[in-house]
């Protein structure tokens, strides 16, 4: 990506998927960016830049190799959509109660738990975990106290006895 994008300071929706990049182009926080999508590239890590872009409501990062995200980036204030689908996550950490998500697509990953703060978020509504290595149910599949639509395809164990 051209270093002429970050003199585009009134930019909010950045489109650079499906580009075989390595990276995400950096200084963004000088963006005003409301919605990323850098998906169907080869990026294994983003910049902790990333998490200083507090207008950011959605960021699409699916099928990468992402191995983590910054934990600045999951306590994002304006985040409500997450696609991160189809990469390498170990983990969520901690913290993420923080964000305003509506929807986390976190499926096709290595996750084997989640973090109990998940279930915190009050405005979560879809949470996609299928294709994970979880051995039993995350705890929120079980203690929901609202209506989530939970997809869990593809996990092989006995749902909440």
């Amino acid at each position: 990506v051209h270093g002429s994008v970050f003199l585009l300071h009134s930019l909010e929706y950045l489109f650079i998927h499906s580009n075989a990049l390595t990276t995400l182009p950096t200084p963004m926080e000088c963006l005003r960016l409301v919605k990323i999508n850098f998906g169907g590239n080869r990026i294994a890590e983003v910049p902790s830049e990333l998490g200083r872009l507090t207008l950011l409501r959605e960021l699409v990062g699916f099928q990468n190799g992402l191995l983590r995200l910054p934990e600045s980036v999951w306590r994002l204030p304006s985040m409500q959509k997450m696609n991160l689908d189809t990469n390498q996550l170990t983990a969520i950490p901690s913290g993420i109660q923080w964000m305003p998500l509506v929807r986390l697509i976190v499926a096709n990953n290595l996750l084997t738990d989640l973090p109990t703060e998940l279930a915190r978020i009050t405005t979560l509504r879809h949470l996609n975990l299928g294709g994970n290595r979880f051995s039993t149910p995350p705890s929120i599949v079980c203690s929901a106290s609202r209506r989530i639509h939970i997809i869990m395809e593809a996990t092989l164990f006995v749902l909440c006895s």
